[in-house]
């Protein structure tokens, strides 16, 4: 289980995070390339209705599916993921457009990835891992991701505020934090 927030930045605010983090956890460097499948015709349709999501992602050589179970909060996200490598992602693409699925939006990651051991909020003994993400999405859109894995959401306060924390650790405030799908945020931004 994910236990996720994402804030949308500015490109001055992305150079400064960048420095930030490059200072405490070597990043690693990829671009994901996303491409989103549902039932329903529209983005809008497919939220409207929380729809579970079906992504097939390429990274590098490998590509994924993945069914994600979505779960929004009115700060941050709880997502259950089901995922697979896959050797052929046209085939898996096939089949979704056969069987009455559309593709209702891509997205591409160009992203700095690390991980970074912090306390949990409001407790000085527990640790978790982060993995954060400072990414540009579809060539346009600065943004940083920070989720940590669990087995269950028994934490989620504690969790989700150490993320928070940590986003300010990178310059950003709370604010910055959007829990609208990236869906959205990238129909918006094509529409401005």
């Amino acid at each position: 289980m994910e236990i996720e927030i994402k804030a949308i930045i500015t490109e001055g605010e992305f150079k400064k995070a960048l420095q930030t983090a490059n200072k405490f956890s070597p990043s690693r460097k990829f671009t994901k390339i996303d491409r989103y499948f549902s039932k329903y015709e529209t983005i809008e349709e497919s939220v409207k209705n929380k729809e579970n999501t079906i992504r097939i992602r390429t990274e590098s050589d490998k590509s994924y599916f993945t069914v994600k179970y979505k779960n929004l909060t009115d700060t941050g996200e709880i997502n259950s993921e089901q995922e697979t490598e896959v050797s052929n992602a046209e085939v898996i693409e096939s089949f979704l457009l056969s069987t009455g699925y559309n593709e209702v939006f891509s997205k591409v990651k160009d992203s700095n990835s690390f991980y970074k051991t912090v306390k949990i909020a409001g407790n000085n003994r527990n640790t978790i891992v982060l993995h954060c993400e400072i990414e540009i999405v579809n060539y346009n859109i600065y943004a940083i991701e920070i989720e940590c894995i669990r087995n269950s959401s028994d934490d989620f306060e504690k969790i989700h505020e150490t993320e928070i924390e940590f986003l300010k650790t990178l310059g950003i405030s709370r604010e910055k934090i959007d829990n609208r799908p990236w869906m959205q945020i990238i129909k918006e931004r094509k529409e401005s």
